[in-house]
Order: C-alpha cells, then sequence, then structure tokens
C-alpha cells in the first residue's frame, strides 16, 4: 500500500487525511491555503468597491443576482412566501416555490452582516467558492493525488464564463460544496452522511438530482466489475432514503416537484418561447475551443494517458470520469453548464493522471531529502526574483493595465507555497535546532511550482480583465435608484409598473419593493400563466402596437396535450392599462422604438421623468392616464 494513501481507521475507503510525508498540520494548512486562493481570487473579481476609476458603487454581475439578494433581505421579515405577489401575471402569482430558500438563508446571514449588502453578497459567493476548492482538495488527497498544486492551479485558466458565472450571486457554489461533499462520502461509503446530504441538497437548490445521478453512476461502475459490490443495497437505499427525506421535509412539499418540471422541461431545455442566453448552446466550435480549450485539452490528454496505460478506473476515477461526460453533454446542450463541466474536467484529469504524476516524484530516502544551504538560497532567490518579474509586468499599465491583480495574486500564491510546503518544515528546524530541514519536495515546489504559477498567472490576465469586467456590472446603479425612488414616492403599494423587458425585474424590484411588476425571473413563467398576453407583451415592447398580426397560441387537444395554431389578435397600446392594470411604464434606452409611442400616444399616457426632453437620457418613466368618457383610444397616434 502506498503509505500517502494509506488509510487511516477507515478500511472501506479512501482517507480523508493520508498518512504519508505529508502531517496532519500540513493538511490542514493546505486546506486553509486553498480556501484564501478561492475567496481571493473571487474578491479580486470584483474589483474594489467604489470603482477607483469611475466612483461606481459596487455592482453585481448578473441581473437575476439582485433578486436573490433581495429576497435574502426580505427573508426575516415576509418569511417564505407561497404567492409572489410582485409578479402579478405570472404561474407566481398563483403558486410561488421558493426553489432557492435554503440559498437564500445563507445568503441573508452576509447580506445583513455588511452595511451594504452587495459587498455581503459578494463575501458570500467568495466563502463559498473557497468551500468548492476546498472540497475538490479533499477528492484528490482521498485518491491520493500528488501535486495537487498542478491541478488548482489550472483554475486560473479556467473559462471566463465558468469564473463569471461563479462570480453570479446564485446558488451555484452551493449546489458544488452539496455535490463534492456527496462525492466524497459517495467515494467513503458513508451511506449516511450521503443521505444527509441529499437532503441538505434538495433545500439549497432542489438540485439533487445532479448527486442522485453521480450516485447512479457509481452503482453503475461498481457492478460492471467482476465481482458485486459489498452491501450492494446500502447506496440505493440512501438515495432512496435521502431524496425522500429532502422532499417529504421540503416547505413547499409536492409543488416543487411540479415547479422543477417547468424549470428544467419547460424553460431550460425544451423551451416554447425564447428564453435567457445561458439556455442556448455555442454558436460555433470556434467559440466553443476559445471558451473551453485549455480544460478541454488537459482532460482529453489523460483519457488518451490512462487508455495508454491500460490500467483498470478506481471507483472515484470511473465516477469523475462519465460524471465529467454528463456535464459536458449538457454544457453542448445548454451553455449555463459550464459551470459544472471544468471542475469535473479537472477532478476526473487529477484522478487519471495520477500514476504518471507519481512517477515524477523525487526520491525520498533519509540520505536523499536533504538539501544544501545553497539551494535553499537559491530557491528562495528564484522565487524572489520571479515574483519581481511578475511585479514589474503587472505594476506598469502601460505593459498590462491590470496592477492591481498583484495584490491578490502574489500574496496568494505565496500563501499558499509557504504555508503548505515551507512552514512545517521551519517548525521542525526550531525544534530539532537545526537548520531549516527542507525536502526535495518543498525545494521542487519553490523552484517549479513558482514557474508554472507564474506563467499560468500570466496567461489567464486576459480571462480574468474580462471577468472583472464583467462583474462591475451593465447597469447604471444610481440612475436606476433616483428612477425607482421617483415612481415609489409617485405611487401607491401595489401600483403595477409595466418594464420594457423581463430580464430587468430583479434589479428594480432591488430598489423598489413597494410596487408590483408583470413579468420577470423567465418569460417561461410569463407564458405558461397566459400565453396570448405575453405575445401582446412581445409585439408592445418591441415599438410594434398597435397593429393587428398572427401569433402561434397553444390551445387543448382531445388527448390532454397542447397545439399550436395560428390566432389573429388586435394589440392595442391601450392593454397596457385595460389587460395589465398598470400605472406606470419604465423604459431604457434600448427601447426607443417603445418610448416614441409612448411620447405620441397623449390619451394614454404622459412623460414624467425626465421632466425635460434632453437627449441621451437613460431611462423615461411614463405615467398611464385613466380611460376617458369619450372613450378616446391611443390607437390615434398623434404626430409631432
Amino acid at each position: 500500500m502506498n503509505p500517502e494513501t494509506a488509510n487511516l481507521k477507515n478500511p472501506d475507503g479512501p482517507a480523508l487525511l493520508p498518512a504519508g510525508r505529508l502531517s496532519a498540520f500540513r493538511n490542514q494548512l493546505e486546506l486553509l491555503a486553498v480556501f484564501l486562493v478561492g475567496a481571493g481570487l473571487m474578491q479580486y473579481l470584483y474589483g474594489a468597491t467604489p470603482d477607483p476609476a469611475t466612483g461606481a458603487p459596487a455592482a453585481l454581475p448578473g441581473n437575476d443576482d439582485f433578486y436573490h439578494l433581495k429576497m435574502a433581505l426580505l427573508l426575516p421579515k415576509i418569511g417564505l412566501p407561497d404567492r409572489l405577489d410582485w409578479l402579478q401575471h405570472t404561474i407566481f402569482a398563483d403558486r410561488f416555490v421558493s426553489h432557492h430558500y435554503g440559498f437564500h438563508v445563507y445568503l441573508s446571514v452576509f447580506a445583513h452582516a455588511f452595511t451594504d449588502p452587495v459587498i455581503g453578497a459578494r463575501w458570500a459567493m467568495s466563502v463559498s467558492f473557497g468551500l468548492v476548492l476546498v472540497l475538490a482538495t479533499l477528492l484528490m488527497r482521498g485518491e491520493g493525488v500528488p501535486h495537487r498544486w498542478v491541478f488548482l492551479t489550472l483554475f486560473m485558466l479556467a473559462p471566463d464564463d465558468f469564473l463569471v458565472r461563479h462570480a453570479y450571486v446564485r446558488a451555484i457554489d452551493l449546489s458544488l460544496v452539496c455535490l463534492l461533499a456527496g462525492g466524497w462520502c459517495l467515494f467513503n461509503r458513508r451511506h449516511v452522511l450521503l443521505a444527509l446530504t441529499l437532503a441538505v441538497y434538495t433545500h439549497v437548490y432542489l438540485g439533487s438530482f445532479f448527486l442522485l445521478i453521480l450516485c447512479g453512476i457509481h452503482y453503475v461502475g461498481a457492478w460492471l466489475r467482476s465481482a458485486p459490490p459489498p452491501q450492494p443495497l446500502r447506496l440505493p437505499l440512501a438515495m432512496l432514503v435521502g431524496t425522500a427525506l429532502g422532499y417529504l421535509t421540503h416547505p413547499y412539499g409536492e409543488h416543487a416537484f411540479s415547479f422543477l418540471r417547468t424549470q428544467i422541461f419547460g424553460s431550460g431545455l425544451t423551451p416554447q418561447v425564447s428564453v435567457g442566453r445561458e439556455w442556448n448552446s455555442y454558436e460555433n466550435v470556434w467559440e466553443f475551443a476559445n471558451r473551453v480549450g485549455i480544460p478541454l485539452s488537459v482532460w482529453a490528454a489523460a483519457i488518451v494517458l490512462a487508455l495508454r496505460r491500460g490500467r483498470r478506473l478506481s471507483d472515484a476515477g470511473w465516477t469523475l470520469l462519465v460524471g465529467s461526460m454528463f456535464f459536458f453533454a449538457l454544457m453542448l446542450k445548454a451553455r449555463r453548464f459550464v459551470e459544472y463541466w471544468p471542475l469535473f474536467a479537472v477532478l476526473s484529469s487529477a484522478v487519471l493522471l495520477k500514476p504518471v504524476l507519481r512517477g515524477w516524484r523525487p526520491a525520498t530516502t533519509p540520505g536523499a531529502t536533504r538539501i544544501q544551504r545553497h539551494d535553499l538560497i537559491l530557491g528562495a532567490l528564484s522565487l524572489a526574483l520571479t515574483g519581481w518579474a511578475v511585479y514589474f509586468l503587472l505594476a506598469h499599465k502601460s505593459a498590462t493595465g491590470l496592477s492591481p491583480w498583484l495584490r491578490f495574486a502574489i500574496p496568494l500564491v505565496a500563501a499558499y507555497v509557504l504555508l503548505v510546503h515551507l512552514l512545517p518544515d521551519l517548525f521542525g528546524a526550531a525544534r530539532d535546532r537545526r537548520f531549516a530541514r527542507f525536502s526535495v519536495r518543498a525545494a521542487t515546489t519553490l523552484g517549479l511550482g513558482a514557474g508554472v504559477v507564474g506563467v499560468l498567472a500570466a496567461a489567464a490576465l486576459p480571462v480574468h480583465r474580462h471577468v472583472r469586467g464583467w462583474c462591475r456590472g451593465n447597469y447604471d446603479l444610481p440612475e436606476i435608484q433616483r428612477v425607482m425612488r421617483f415612481v415609489a414616492e409617485r405611487s401607491e403599494p401595489g401600483d403595477i409598473i409595466f418594464t420594457d423587458d423581463w430580464d430587468i425585474f430583479p434589479v428594480y424590484f432591488y430598489y423598489n419593493d413597494k410596487n408590483r411588476y408583470m413579468a420577470g425571473l423567465d418569460p417561461m413563467f410569463s407564458y405558461s400563466r397566459d400565453a396570448e398576453l405575453w405575445e401582446r407583451y412581445k409585439l408592445i415592447t418591441r415599438g410594434q402596437a398597435p397593429l393587428t398580426t398572427t401569433v402561434s397560441l397553444p390551445q387543448p387537444t382531445e388527448d390532454g396535450g397542447t397545439k399550436l395554431v395560428e390566432t389573429r389578435i388586435t394589440v392595442p397600446l391601450e392593454d397596457i392599462r385595460d389587460r395589465w392594470g398598470a400605472r406606470f411604464v419604465v423604459i431604457d434606452d434600448d427601447h426607443l422604438p417603445f418610448a416614441r409611442k409612448l411620447d405620441r400616444a397623449k390619451p394614454l399616457a404622459r412623460r414624467i421623468y425626465p421632466e425635460d426632453d434632453r437627449k441621451g437620457a437613460l431611462y423615461r418613466v411614463y405615467e398611464i392616464l385613466p380611460a376617458t368618457p369619450d372613450g378616446t383610444t391611443s390607437s390615434v397616434i398623434t404626430e409631432p
């Protein structure tokens, strides 16, 4: 048995803490360093607050981030609502299922701990991303993967989509935490803990089916071996008990199933209307290669080398490989699953390349593990020169324009190298009263690690620059805050705001929960409630109304299904008042045709913000006027 993978007090599976040359102290420091690297990387991507270049306040990278943060802030006040009154014309007006409620509980702790809830949300994501890397390290350690820092540095070259999605204030990281924790329980045959993890996963994200699929892959792999798995019914029983426990104790009960069906098949994989970009596939092969080329190359190389060596895969190796193939297929269908695949590709590659990496390990006999003082000095000097070179490149904006990167990258890399590989030996040297007795492993890490990390960091700079730009957000938040305050001061509680697009709801909702909105979160939620109303909404917000046109609407069939039927409809602008009951319309500068129609629809609406006719206004607010007694309609457009 390899001493580094020797199993202490756990004969049934891989050990959580190897018993070889790494001491327990070093193991703990490794996890601490990995957590700091993950949390620090995410904080770096979010950037300084306020932005030193523009003075802009803290922002969030995604629209839905503001919805989750607002729900977390409202959680102590409203609890778990069974209706989402803020979305009047969606399926949530009748029955609401907060499938992220567990995430909202977690987020609420951070949101209320900071003066600015946005800063708290950023720290919540940073902590959860650090936990993801910690659990990934535990899985690699449990499988005896040497040189784990090689694979951790690959995360510096993760696709920008991967980093952006993990910067979103969403349950993605907590989902991965549950998935990786379940993987550890699975590989160590901790079936009781696995069942509990499945139950917790159900409450966090309703995404426990991912862990069920991983368990199924593991179980099938065990039966494909020549001998049946020991205690073959324990894993299926744990899966059944954990899933049942999760759904039976879920506060939304059976309604969670119907929502999950709508979310996955109605909105996600087989939508009937155009949904968010994240559910679309990558547009062409070259774009796909640019996005995921590096982890895909490493993954493919690991598979080829594993086939070439012809060794039998371990249970964990089989599960991670097939699991990464599953997430790869999902990513081909919908680009949003890039949030899962790179991590599983790296973990799978690490386990597959384990025999190759073990061949690179230097001799460890007592006579070969000590180095001379001049070797130590040269190693330290090499690290210092490498750090100075990276500093020189990054500190000069004329070279990269990314000098703030230095403030996070160099200290974190140094923390990893020093904490994991140097401090334990220094403590040992102090105890033995001898000069620092560094092992060959630590010396190799000093030189090779500094070089590899430096190269990877330089290659990752363009990716990180793009992600940092995305994390600054796409909205003028101070202006939105002014507009929402303006509307709230002139409205009554419950007044409906007609928005020019469905995806702007979370930002408006964050700054104004006094009013209600007519669409948001997902087009399918509006389409499923009233398909004709959704078609009218699209035509109006595109500036095409008033008009008469033909649209495809679902009609029930005799066998209980539905079919699309061409239907002729007339769409006047009065629908804003008569069908939606809206009192205000808010339009941004991306929907000027719609704004021009309202400017000319004098009997229906009048602009109240901005009050003057200045050009270049980012947002326009219109008040919808009540119907006149003489029946005047806005279908008669007043020419300028």
